[in-house]
């Protein structure tokens, strides 16, 4: 057994937006006429350049070893979180998500005429409860991410080989948007083996291109060539795309800023031991502070903003250390007042 595809997406050809190498281009309705004198030189008046799109494609499949065919990119990893669960979130199926989670799955799937469930797990059970719900129910789609957001967890290899193999009917679907912080090994590799992983990564956290909105996923070439059916060559700038190829040529580059990453957050985690305070999530670029709600507005009134997450614990970025050694100071400054004034 395979998981069950949206029947309207075969048949169907992907759009592509017409290759032309031309001298005068009048083929996709573009604007010909001279933009704004500060726009000059951008060429921002064309559609994204197909063969760009192709060239990264190339430069991934080369890092990963896969096919430029086993990869499909999306404007940021939402829209191909997207794109998955129009493929596989049908009426007829269900479709199981690990929480807690990235929410905009969740809030992807609210919208569509189709079943899910949320099950609670934590970083003690989610193994054994995946493995337990799955026996007992039958699932078209799972959605797990490795690390998890919040809570840090991540799969072995042997872990997520297991699931595939003994689960062939449900499609997997692994989110990694954040394993470059983690010391886990990517389940890429798993794509050569089974035919029901979907991997999905981002530009956006370990090399800095939120702004660009750029993801990618991938999978068996079978799995690519159905959703890019869903997908838009016009999606994607030809801005991200020489930015993302600029990434993948300087990998040192960004593997430093990991490295320096994780010497800050291991820095960090250290001072809040230091203070007593509770932390969760040491396998991401933040981590989860257990500190009362009011220490997000305390720390705003500094200029560093937080987030409320997990049960009401608070979500800190993993800065540089001048901006965790500043963190550190304020929180430091007013634990000392609290406690004078419990005197």
């Amino acid at each position: 057994m395979e998981p069950k595809v949206n029947p309207k997406l075969f048949h169907r050809k992907p759009y592509k937006i017409p290759s032309s190498t031309c001298d005068i281009k009048l083929d996709t309705n573009e604007n010909m006429f001279s933009p704004h004198p500060s726009l000059v030189g951008f060429n921002y008046h064309l559609y994204p350049n197909p063969e760009l799109s192709s060239q990264l494609k190339s430069k991934i499949g080369l890092l990963y070893r896969l096919t430029p065919n086993q990869v499909l990119l999306s404007p940021g990893s939402d829209m191909g979180l997207k794109m998955i669960l129009e493929g596989y979130a049908l009426p007829d199926t269900k479709t199981l998500i690990l929480t807690p989670n990235y929410s905009r799955f969740t809030y992807f799937i609210e919208s569509m005429f189709t079943n899910y469930k949320e099950l609670e797990v934590d970083e003690n059970n989610y193994l054994e409860k995946i493995i337990s719900e799955l026996l007992q129910q039958s699932y078209n789609l799972v959605y797990v991410s490795h690390p998890n957001l919040p809570l840090g967890y991540t799969f072995s290899i042997q872990q997520i080989s297991d699931l595939l193999n003994r689960f062939p009917q449900t499609m997997f679907v692994v989110d990694e948007a954040y394993l470059e912080y983690s010391e886990a090994n990517s389940t890429i590799e798993l794509i050569h083996q089974y035919n029901n992983l979907i991997v999905v990564k981002t530009f956006s956290k370990a090399f800095g291109l939120a702004g660009l909105r750029l993801g990618y996923m991938m999978s068996n070439e079978k799995v690519i060539s159905l959703l890019s059916i869903l997908f838009n060559d016009k999606s994607i700038t030809n801005q991200a795309i020489n930015a993302a190829m600029i990434c993948l040529d300087h990998l040192d580059h960004y593997q430093q800023q990991i490295q320096e990453l994780k010497k800050v957050r291991s820095w960090f985690c250290s001072q809040l031991d230091r203070l007593g305070i509770s932390w969760k999530c040491s396998t991401t670029n933040f981590v989860l502070i257990q500190l009362d709600v009011s220490w997000k507005n305390i720390l705003w009134s500094h200029g560093i903003g937080i987030k409320i997450d997990y049960q009401n614990w608070l979500r800190i970025t993993i800065g540089t250390q001048s901006m965790m050694t500043l963190v550190v100071h304020i929180i430091e400054k007013h634990l000392q007042q609290k406690c004078l004034e419990c005197k």
